[in-house]
């Protein structure tokens, strides 16, 4: 084993008819989850455009906002997509 490997989840995304990334992620972090993570990923399949259901900087407010009430500052990574 790695000790200085990265532990990255969640993975949230704003598609398959999802207007919100939240509660998916809500689920992760109440499971305590974000206590093994060191850091947060989520797909913005359906974010690339301002004016998409769930516009990228509006996801990624809402996932900042949900992370900061376990902890504070968790680095957010874009793993997939745009």
């Amino acid at each position: 084993a790695d000790p200085s490997a990265k532990i990255v989840g969640f993975c949230p995304t704003g598609d398959m008819g999802s207007s919100s990334t939240v509660p998916f992620l809500q689920h992760g972090i109440e499971a305590g989850g974000l206590n093994h993570a060191d850091a947060v990923s989520f797909h913005p399949y359906s974010a690339a455009h301002l004016g998409s259901r769930n516009p990228a900087d509006t996801a990624i407010a809402a996932i900042r906002a949900e992370t900061a009430k376990a902890r504070a500052n968790v680095p957010l990574w874009n793993t997939e997509g745009y």
